[in-house]
């Protein structure tokens, strides 16, 4: 009777265990994930307003030559590069990234150091090998954006003006310069992309070879008694999570 019941009450301890830590992990994702977009809106309004005030505040003579649309389509677009920095890179992907890697790291570290070097040793290769190439794909963007303010601009400056672009028959000629001015954007846009699919084989590549790394090293442990199958496959299961 006694062997039926502690294998009972033990599966559902574990049940029970399982259902509740699933759940306290939701509700800390949701209210860490509700806090963080509290807080970078917040941080983005004060910037939004205080970028507003200071170009209000600008003498009158830099608002006549300058087209406040435009001023004002850039302040938007900051402000929204500020929220995905913010948010969505350094809050939800960084930041529990980099939690998860110490984490992870200290937890191999603890069962075998050198497994936790081979682990660990492509964030830094990784780092180095794709900095000149996202060095390349900023200066790409910032030429696209740049490209794109003319496009919409020009666009702008048609459909204000679709009057005087009609008493003169100027329509096609009107239409046929912003086609070209968008397929430079487009080419510009286009060889971003390619860098970024680069940099993803790259991406996928180093750490094709890490996990490579960790199974063969981790088998050789577990060849010469050093390890045992279960701890090769937990070294295998967390190398998953990079």
């Amino acid at each position: 009777k006694n062997a039926v019941a502690i294998p009972v009450l033990s599966f559902s301890l574990s049940v029970v265990g399982i259902l509740v830590l699933t759940l306290l992990q939701r509700l800390a994702d949701s209210t860490y994930s509700y806090n963080l977009f509290k807080t970078v809106t917040g941080f983005e309004d004060i910037l939004r307003d205080a970028s507003i005030r200071k170009y209000l505040e600008l003498h009158a003579l830099f608002h006549h030559g300058v087209s406040s649309g435009q001023i004002m389509a850039r302040l938007e677009r900051g402000a929204t590069a500020i929220y995905v920095i913010l948010n969505d890179l350094i809050g939800e992907n960084f930041g529990p990234s980099l939690l998860m890697l110490v984490g992870i790291g200290a937890a191999v570290a603890a069962k075998n150091w050198i497994v936790a070097l081979v682990l660990l040793a492509p964030l830094p290769i990784y780092i180095f090998t794709v900095r000149k190439i996202a060095n390349r794909i900023y200066e790409i963007e910032k030429i696209s954006n740049e490209e794109y303010e003319v496009v919409s601009k020009e666009s702008y400056d048609v459909a204000g003006n679709v009057q005087t672009v009609k008493k003169f028959a100027q329509e096609q000629p009107e239409a046929d310069q912003i086609k070209k001015k968008m397929v430079r954007f487009r080419l510009t846009q286009y060889s971003a992309e390619k860098l970024w699919a680069l940099l993803d084989n790259i991406q996928t590549l180093i750490g094709a070879v890490g996990r490579v790394a960790v199974i063969v090293l981790s088998g050789y442990f577990v060849f010469s008694g050093r390890h045992t199958v279960g701890e090769f496959v937990l070294f295998i299961f967390l190398q998953n999570f990079f």
